[in-house]
């Protein structure tokens, strides 16, 4: 990706969801030809010169020091992953183009054995192995039961973003779909960031915006999240709708990969559903077997 575009067209959609009178200066008293914020505006409340603030915005700096970083940032209000996003937009490391990884497989190369292992024992809630594009490496037999609709797909089509905006059976699993979608491209936009020429995420991306007309809506507001923790509300036919909270886990190393634990409030109505699935998966699995 074209990392001084995704720079310029960040720092003005940031520009734009502001008002001059929200930070002091004066309101729009005749016409302005931008929304928001003018680039001399965000100078001016940076503390640096309008031309340097414009060769930032086109990427046409170098070095950029923390501190000018973080006062655009104050001025824009950013909150904590777009700062990050930022950093990542203007730094000017050599990027290297990261060759696209083998086909997401469970018994793939590029999980070890004892991650695989690992997640098919975790918890007591559903829980899966992503890579850094959003497919499904590992999964526990909670996860297979809930998430059924995409992890039962060919590998190649195990991906949880393609599933969110190409399948029309995810605005039915996922109960609140459009906030699930905006997360979804906020996260992608994140990771581009900071892995620019990285092909399998590139080229998923690129996908996306081909195929789904909302996600080419969400792109272009320059969504920006890396949600760690939260909430989702998941439609099961057999349970109804299960109220789950989830945790991150991330590698430590650079691949990318992350640990999606689910779990259910003690005693709550999720919570009994969850053992009914479990219970149901573990008789169903006997009869397969």
């Amino acid at each position: 990706m074209d990392q001084r575009s995704e720079l310029r067209e960040f720092l003005r959609s940031r520009r734009a969801r502001l008002r001059p009178e929200e930070l002091g200066l004066p309101g729009p008293g005749g016409r302005r030809r931008v929304a928001g914020l003018r680039r001399e505006e965000v100078a001016q409340l940076a503390g640096i010169s309008s031309d340097y603030y414009v060769r930032l915005e086109q990427g046409r700096t170098q070095h950029v020091s923390d501190s000018v970083l973080d006062a655009v940032a104050d001025v824009l209000r950013m909150d904590d992953d777009e700062r990050a996003h930022l950093r990542n937009l203007v730094s000017t490391k050599p990027q290297r183009a990261t060759a696209a990884a083998p086909s997401p497989s469970p018994a793939g190369k590029s999980v070890r054995p004892a991650l695989m292992r690992m997640v098919a024992d975790l918890g007591s809630g559903p829980c899966y192995l992503l890579d850094r594009a959003m497919n499904i490496l590992a999964w526990n037999q909670l996860a297979e039961i809930i998430f059924e609709k995409v992890i039962e797909k060919p590998a190649e089509y195990r991906n949880m973003a393609r599933f969110v905006f190409l399948d029309e059976v995810a605005k039915n699993v996922f109960v609140d779909w459009p906030e699930v979608a905006r997360v979804t491209t906020a996260y992608l936009r994140m990771h581009t960031g900071r892995r620019p020429n990285d092909s399998l995420l590139t080229n998923l991306v690129g996908e996306l915006s081909i195929k789904s007309e909302e996600f080419r809506r969400l792109w272009s507001e320059q969504l920006v999240a890396d949600r760690s923790y939260g909430t989702k509300r998941i439609r099961h036919p057999l349970v109804g709708v299960l109220n789950l909270s989830f945790e991150t886990l991330r590698q430590s190393d650079d691949s990318g990969q992350l640990v999606m634990v689910f779990n259910a409030e003690p005693g709550s109505e999720t919570d009994d559903a969850l053992r009914v699935l479990a219970s149901w998966g573990k008789d169903r699995q006997e009869v397969v077997g």
